[in-house]
């Protein structure tokens, strides 16, 4: 993902007992799972090196933040906020690329069926037998 939304109110208000080093770690993080749209890796030394913790107070706030905000699952450490936003942002994606192509090709066909020419009723990309199949 390019972009994702960020609730500072609520950040604040769950973080607020955070260091420095903490802070700068659980936004890295987030940074890194949210660009990747995947779990953090299961290593907690993965994960140091997936946001540049080199020192061994930035490799205490990683893991002291995985432990705390972060649920280590099989496939890596997991927060549910950001799987559903991915999983949002997926869906909308998907959505928004069928919904382009559709009209690109009701466009191209004048709006009418290309096996029928019905104008009638509701179109769909294939309401009776792909060309290839036939």
């Amino acid at each position: 993902m390019k972009f994702y939304n960020f609730d500072i109110a609520s950040y604040c208000a769950n973080t607020q007992h955070l260091d420095w080093q903490e802070d700068l770690a659980f936004r890295r993080l987030l940074d890194a799972y949210y660009w990747r749209e995947l779990p953090l890796p299961v290593s907690i030394d993965e994960c140091c090196r997936l946001v540049r913790a080199e020192k061994p107070e930035h490799t205490a706030a990683v893991e002291t933040v995985l432990r705390e905000f972060f649920t280590l699952e099989d496939d890596g450490w997991h927060i549910e906020r950001c799987d559903r936003e991915i999983f949002k942002n997926r869906t909308r994606s998907s959505l928004n690329n069928y919904q382009r192509f559709r009209s690109l090709v009701l466009a191209r066909d004048g709006a009418r069926c290309a096996y029928c020419g019905a104008e009638d009723r509701p179109l769909e990309l294939d309401h009776i037998f792909p060309r290839s199949r036939r």
